[in-house]
C-alpha cells in the first residue's frame, strides 16, 4: 500500500481517536503524503509518510501524489495570477509540498494544487525536495532550526504558526532530506548513537523527560518549550545569560546522527 493521498488544507490536525474532542497526536502541513489504514464515520486512520499513525477528518485530503517541491520560506502567499496586488488564494507554510511548474515573468513560479488549479507564488517562496550533503547538514540543520526562533509553542505542531519539540527536530531534518521519529522517545530514534555531552556536535539531540532538543555549539541547545512559550535557544553551561537550570537537572542522554560522515545511515525520503 503506498502513500497516495495527501493534506489539502494548510494545516490539518492529526487526532488519537477519531474525534475532535480527543488529544492531538500530530499535526500534517499542505501536500504531506498518508496512506489509509481503516475508516471510522467521518475521520480515516492514516499512516504519514514518515510512519506516524493518526486520526485525520475525512475532508482533509484527497487522493493525489505528494509534490517534488518544498515551500522553504515561513509562510507563502499563492495568487490566481501573478500579480502581488490580488489577494492571495491560499496561504502555505513552511515545509508544505507542492509540484511547480514553469517560471513566470522571472519573479513568480506556477504551482498546480491538488484540485487542479494553477496558483503562483514568489520563486523565492519554493525549490526542489533534496538531501543535504553529509559534510553540509549539520550546520544546515541548525540554520533550519533557527529559522523557527520566534514561532510560538503547539501541541502537536509542526509550523512556524507553532511547533513542539519533537516537531522543530523533525522538520529540521525532513527539511534537510532527511526522516527522523516525530516524538521525543529516545528509544525510537534508532539511527543515532548514545553519546556523552562532551563530545556533542551541532544537530545532536539533548532529551529530557518528555522533551527533545538539538545542539547547537558552544554548549547551547535550540527547543521549543511550552515553559518558555516557544522556540527559544538556551545553554548547558552554567555561566551563559541562556543557562537552563532545569535542563542542565534533567538531561537524560545525548545521541549523535550518524549521517555527517561518509555512510549516510539515517532513513531518507527521496
Amino acid at each position: 500500500m503506498s502513500y497516495d493521498f495527501i493534506i489539502k488544507v494548510p494545516c490539518a490536525f492529526l487526532y488519537t481517536k477519531p474525534n475532535t474532542n480527543s488529544p492531538v497526536a500530530d499535526e500534517a502541513l499542505y501536500g504531506m503524503s498518508c496512506k489509509i489504514i481503516s475508516e471510522t464515520g467521518d475521520f480515516y486512520e492514516v499512516e504519514m509518510f514518515y510512519g506516524y499513525n493518526a486520526f485525520v477528518e475525512k475532508k482533509n485530503i484527497v487522493k493525489v501524489k505528494m509534490g517534488s517541491e518544498v515551500i522553504c520560506t515561513s509562510f507563502a502567499d499563492f495568487l490566481d495570477s501573478p500579480d502581488y496586488s490580488k489577494a492571495p488564494v491560499i496561504t502555505l507554510q513552511k515545509g508544505s509540498r507542492v509540484n511547480a511548474g514553469n517560471e513566470v515573468k522571472g519573479r513568480f513560479t506556477e504551482v498546480v494544487l491538488d484540485d487542479g488549479r494553477v496558483l503562483y507564488t514568489h520563486s523565492s517562496n519554493i525549490k526542489k525536495y533534496q538531501i543535504t550533503p553529509p559534510n553540509q547538514l549539520r550546520e544546515a540543520l541548525v540554520a533550519t532550526a533557527k529559522s523557527y526562533l520566534g514561532s510560538g509553542y503547539r501541541w502537536g505542531g509542526k509550523s512556524p504558526a507553532g511547533i513542539d519539540c519533537s516537531g522543530l527536530i523533525f522538520m529540521s531534518y525532513y527539511l534537510n532530506g532527511y526522516i527522523v521519529y516525530r516524538d521525543a522517545d529516545k528509544d525510537k530514534f534508532k539511527n543515532f548513537d548514545m553519546i556523552d555531552i562532551k563530545n556533542a556536535e551541532k544537530g545532536d539531540l539533548l532529551f529530557f523527560p518528555g522533551h527533545i532538543g538539538m545542539f547547537i555549539g558552544e554548549g547551547e541547545f535550540i527547543h521549543s518549550n511550552s515553559a518558555f512559550g516557544g522556540v527559544t535557544i538556551n545553554s548547558l553551561e552554567q555561566n551563559s545569560p541562556l543557562f537552563s537550570h532545569i535542563h542542565f537537572e534533567t538531561l537524560e542522554a545525548v545521541m549523535a546522527l550518524r549521517t555527517c560522515d561518509s555512510s549516510v545511515r539515517v532513513t531518507r525520503l527521496t
